[in-house]
């Protein structure tokens, strides 16, 4: 069985008065892979990213969000959750599998960057880097090795459309 992302998200539903859902899904994410990393000292950092600049006292438009976390990243298993319609992975943390779709309702373009640790060998790290769009991709997401030097995942969310842009 094939499932179509553009499908989906056509058939997700997300009121406008809604607009920072997404945003709200994202950092839910980054909680839970805080969680599954165990140990302490992570971190979850929020950038918004708007039009133009402040030089003249007046904040732009906001075009999107940027979300950093150091949590346990896009692993093959998490990565192979993420590729799968209504995974059951994070069911018993209370998921549906539906956040990524919310992104894809409210923003043009989600880009994720993720730098992990190999669970064959953890004193690797590796890094995924991928779009995730509405068009079908079969893009090379193998990660490689990454020259970050420590665990971080980034997800931004980009080209806010309209209405959820008005709203917030």
């Amino acid at each position: 069985m094939k499932a179509s992302v553009a499908g989906r998200v056509r058939n997700t539903h997300l009121p406008k008065t809604k607009a920072l859902l997404p945003l709200f899904e994202a950092i839910m994410n980054s909680f839970q892979a805080i969680e599954e990393a165990g140990s302490t000292g992570h971190s979850i950092h929020v950038t918004v990213l708007r039009q133009g600049s402040l030089d003249d006292g007046k904040a732009g438009l906001i075009e999107g969000f940027a979300i950093t976390d150091t949590g346990i990243g896009f692993t093959d298993r998490n990565f192979d959750s993420f590729q799968t319609v209504d995974s059951p992975y994070k069911a018993g943390k209370g998921g549906k599998g539906l956040g990524r779709f919310l992104w894809l309702k409210a923003f043009m373009r989600v880009e994720i960057e993720s730098h992990f640790r190999d669970p064959a060998n953890p004193e690797v790290l590796l890094c995924r880097t991928f779009p995730f769009i509405e068009v079908e991709d079969d893009e090379d997401c193998r990660p490689t090795v990454s020259l970050l030097g420590r665990p971080q995942t980034t997800v931004r969310l980009i080209g806010y459309r309209s209405p959820y842009r008005d709203e917030c």
